[in-house]
């Protein structure tokens, strides 16, 4: 599922598996629609368990989404039967070795946002490769967490992974975060020495800033980068996907939902610059109002 605008190819990836915001997101059940619906890349939230396994589930904490407390990375398997989600008592939260069969049928990628802070044991980094195995090249694992990262592409080397920077750099927007803590000097929160004091132009520290998140994670095909943040870049004179494809880096932007002109628009500046792939909950919106608009 994709859209052409500005000039450039656009493809969609279903946040939590979602092609029109509705449903639940992150089961079973949202996925089977988005396959149904020509997705091109389907993702999923995943948490590593005690025994081995993987529950697609976005929150480290259960009670966030399910009727059980504690933390996710202690369950184990049979724990996580009994789950319940909090939205729907009916459902369970499911397995990733059920969505990885889902999917397997098909042509869709499928990206796994790994979700685990404390670092993976190498016993858990194996299992996520031996379920993602099936895929192939169609599953890329993508985390904010490079610590965790570097630990995957130890174990599983082949593996597709894609970095999050949101962990160290971002806009003044995302506050909410517990880091970076602090807004720096040149417009952006970001705890690096670096961004102190203004002691170059803004693009000049952006690139920087970027050339360092690329050394620090050389195992990385695809920056997930929160689309404020290209944005403000870009209207900072920072142009990040033509640094990262620079580099053999692809970019994807998240998560841009339709919410009409404004929201197109924003697609069209993000195609503008280069960005190769949009995250969002509305993919089925998207490509119906550009349809609409070209006719």
């Amino acid at each position: 599922m994709s859209v052409s605008t500005a000039g450039r190819e656009i493809a969609f990836t279903c946040h939590s598996g979602l092609v029109a915001g509705e449903g639940l997101p992150n089961t079973l059940g949202a996925i089977a629609k988005a396959l149904a619906a020509g997705a091109a890349r389907i993702e999923i939230d995943i948490h590593s368990i005690a025994d081995g396994e993987y529950l697609v589930c976005h929150a480290n904490r259960l009670e966030e989404a399910t009727t059980s407390r504690g933390a996710v990375g202690r369950l184990t398997r049979e724990q996580a039967f009994a789950l319940r989600s909090k939205h729907d008592l009916e459902s369970s939260l499911p397995f990733l070795s059920e969505a990885v069969a889902l999917v397997e049928p098909h042509t869709c990628e499928l990206q796994l946002d790994l979700k685990d802070w404390r670092p993976l044991t190498p016993e858990r980094a194996d299992a996520l490769g031996a379920f993602v195995r099936p895929l192939g090249d169609r599953a890329i694992v993508s985390s904010g967490q490079d610590w965790n990262l570097r630990a995957i592409a130890r174990q599983v080397p082949g593996l597709r992974l894609g970095f999050d920077p949101d962990r160290y750099i971002t806009t003044a927007a995302r506050d909410q975060a517990p880091i970076p803590g602090r807004l720096g000097a040149y417009g952006y929160r970001d705890d690096h020495p670096l961004a102190l004091g203004r002691a170059q132009t803004v693009r000049d520290y952006l690139c920087d800033r970027f050339e360092m998140l690329v050394e620090q994670t050389p195992f990385a095909c695809e920056f997930f980068i929160e689309y404020g943040l290209l944005l403000q870049a870009d209207a900072d004179g920072a142009q990040l996907p033509a640094l990262l494809h620079e580099r053999g880096i692809a970019v994807s932007a998240w998560t841009l939902d339709y919410d009409g002109p404004e929201s197109l628009a924003k697609l069209e500046r993000l195609a503008a610059i280069g960005v190769d792939r949009v995250t969002t909950n509305t993919a089925r919106q998207f490509v119906a109002a550009l349809a609409g608009r070209d006719t």
